[in-house]
């Protein structure tokens, strides 16, 4: 079985009764939001394609589509709840907490040099203990001066910092989603992003 919609087909799948799949079916788009899709095509091609049978399907479906992420995106500008520093017990002991992109006016101290040498990328330290408040991303703060460049560097961002599993915010006009992390937390950033300044919401 396949599926297909105008030049874009699925990849085929072979069905056993009363068996379901996933299709990923392509459908381009050159805008963000919400994108219709009413109808699309199914056929089959069975046994060994001698017989081809195909049908229009008519639903009432439709996908998000996020903003393209920046290729290149400045690093985000600290926040003044991201500049917390490392504390100590009564002890004087320091319990690591783990890893965190590396913010400006973060401590060289905390860098994680050999995270660094392994993967290209700077980490900063977490200690247990330490002012652990988390980084805002700031639709107002950028630099970027059109929208779809800003909504295009705050999806950078948002997808870094879950790969890190940072703890952050979303900031937007209308718009505040407080500091987490996970894929429920991304999908509601990037889900903001998309529909920002749209009325198909």
């Amino acid at each position: 079985i396949r599926l297909y919609l105008d030049k874009t087909v699925s990849e085929v799948q072979d069905l056993e009764p009363g068996e379901s799949k996933i299709f990923i079916l392509p459908l381009p788009t050159n805008e963000r939001g919400w994108v219709p899709m009413h109808r699309f095509g199914i056929r089959t091609m069975f046994p060994f394609e001698l017989f081809r049978a195909w049908a229009w399907l008519h639903m009432d479906l439709r996908g998000l589509v996020y903003p393209k992420p920046a290729a290149e995106a400045p690093v985000p500008p600290p926040s003044q709840m991201a500049l917390g520093h490392r504390q100590h017990d009564a002890r004087g002991e320091e319990d690591f907490a783990g890893l965190r992109r590396f913010n400006i006016g973060d401590s060289p101290r905390n860098v994680a040099w050999k995270a660094y040498a392994r993967s290209g990328q700077l980490l900063s330290k977490r200690f247990a203990g330490a002012d652990t408040s988390s980084q805002w991303f700031d639709f107002d703060e950028m630099d970027a001066t059109d929208v779809e460049t800003r909504l295009s560097v705050l999806t950078r961002w948002i997808i870094d910092a879950d790969r890190t599993r940072e703890d952050y915010g979303l900031k937007m006009p209308g718009v505040s989603l407080a500091p987490s992390h996970g894929e429920a937390h991304r999908n509601a950033c990037l889900e903001a992003l998309a529909l920002f300044g749209l009325r198909n919401d």
